[in-house]
């Protein structure tokens, strides 16, 4: 859109039955009206012709032409060195205009930027007939991946998505199987430990979490020639016995269902207890290693 004229009729005399008709050089439409807007939607010079007419007739008894001449508006753009990215710097330059006012009261034709959050910069450039235009950059943030991962079923573990920012996933599992590309993935392991991978996207950037997963299945995993190893009560409140029916050093680690050490001890004796009154309720493991093996049991505690 361009200059918006306002056209005012200037006839002094004229007899009660007239009309006036504006013909604003455009090829628009004539208009019937004593005064009247238009609005040019190109530059250029337009030749404007007010009529007067009147009687039965319609017979035109005066006319009056005007000469408008219409400035062009300044097409502004920016450019910018590369992508502009959250988090990362680059030059904004403006084109098109003669003089500049940027949004960060720059009046420089061009503007160093190095945005930490989502951004918007805009520019108001004027032309040598003093008409303005005005472009935008958007500065889009980057995604940021992470997920939580819930194994209260195993093997079957859910994982959901708490990214921010993200418009596409890919899940790699660890476990050679094919990726996946849901917000959220339900998986069924094996046991043994994997590393997954969640992969987000934008129009901007990626980012990528990781977490070391696992799985054990069996209630007890026996891999060595360790005496066999009783837990009592099971379930527990909390506090709980180890008959470890060796004199040998032995070392205790509780893991819960996600694969993380919650509590890690050392005994040398042949009955120990161990207070796990913090934990929550739910499925934990009691692994136990000596120079001679490893012994894996399943325990349960209840508030």
């Amino acid at each position: 859109m361009y200059s918006i004229y306002s056209f005012l009729d200037y006839f002094n005399i004229a007899p009660n039955d007239s009309t006036f008709e504006w013909n604003f050089g455009d090829a628009s439409p004539l208009k019937d009206s004593t005064n009247a807007y238009h609005s040019y939607a190109t530059s250029g010079i337009f030749i404007s012709t007010l009529s007067t007419k009147a009687g039965f007739l319609n017979t035109c008894l005066d006319a009056d032409v005007y000469t408008v001449i219409v400035n062009p508006s300044p097409a502004i753009t920016v450019s910018a060195g590369g992508t502009t990215w959250q988090g990362l710097s680059d030059t904004l330059v403006a084109n098109g205009g003669n003089t500049y006012l940027w949004s960060t009261n720059s009046t420089n034709d061009s503007v160093f930027i190095s945005p930490s959050t989502n951004t918007t910069y805009t520019v108001t450039g004027t032309n040598s007939f003093g008409c303005s235009a005005t472009a935008t950059v958007i500065v889009n943030p980057n995604p940021v991946a992470s997920f939580t991962t819930n194994a209260s079923n195993v093997p079957t573990v859910v994982f959901t998505n708490t990214s921010t920012n993200a418009t596409a996933y890919s899940w790699n599992f660890g476990d050679g199987s094919p990726t996946g590309s849901s917000a959220n993935e339900i998986h069924v392991y094996s046991p043994g430990t994997y590393t997954v991978t969640l992969t987000v996207a934008n129009a901007c950037n990626i980012d990528t979490a990781t977490y070391i997963l696992t799985i054990i299945s069996n209630d007890v995993l026996t891999t060595d020639n360790i005496n066999e190893i009783k837990i009592y009560p099971n379930p527990s409140s909390g506090i709980i016995h180890l008959q470890l029916n060796t004199t040998e050093k032995i070392k205790v680690e509780i893991v819960n269902i996600l694969g993380e050490i919650v509590s890690a001890n050392e005994f040398n004796k042949s009955l120990a207890i161990i207070d796990l009154s913090a934990l929550s309720e739910g499925v934990y493991y009691v692994k136990i290693s000596s120079l001679t093996g490893v012994q894996i049991k399943r325990l349960i505690i209840i508030k």
